[in-house]
């Protein structure tokens, strides 16, 4: 499979942790995966798809993919290996691709940010997509956190000492 500059891919997510072909697309090739025909300015694009339902195209709110939970799908696997452009600089696959969300749902119906979608090339065979929780999901583990170590302090506090 070969993409060029202005590619475009609909990859689709029903659910966040669920396998690959079933809960989300995959591509699992026999050759090779090859996007060294795209550029810092025609970059392939990546509409990630939220679907309300298994085996349907009907776009909606991913089904069992939340927001405070992180998403690690394997995108493409190739046999044949990942053929990057040997012209540019380093080897991040995320430079060959533009993440494009306008089209996702959480299972609550909120929106998600493209900068928290991001490739990862395992310099072998298989390129992942990984989403991230959103911020105030760490904001709130680390209130909880904090609350909990206060109620600590608080209580040795409190306590009377030994004599």
């Amino acid at each position: 499979m070969s993409l060029s500059s202005g590619s475009v891919i609909n990859w689709q997510v029903y659910d966040g942790v669920g396998a690959a072909g079933v809960g989300y697309d995959t591509f699992n090739l026999s050759g090779a995966f090859n996007v060294s025909g795209a550029n810092p300015v025609g970059r392939i694009r990546l509409n990630v798809i939220s679907v309300s339902s298994l085996g349907t195209d009907t776009q909606g709110n991913a089904g069992l993919f939340n927001k405070n939970q992180r998403g690690v799908f394997t995108f493409a696997g190739a046999q044949g290996g990942v053929t990057l452009n040997s012209g540019w600089p380093g080897t991040n696959i995320s430079d060959y691709f533009e993440i494009n969300v306008d089209q996702f749902r959480y299972a609550d119906g909120s929106a998600s940010s493209a900068g928290l979608w991001s490739l990862t090339f395992d310099g072998a065979n298989t390129v992942t997509l990984t989403g991230v929780p959103e911020p105030s999901t760490y904001g709130l583990a680390i209130g909880a956190l904090g609350l909990a170590l206060a109620a600590v302090r608080r209580r040795r506090k409190l306590k009377p000492k030994a004599e």
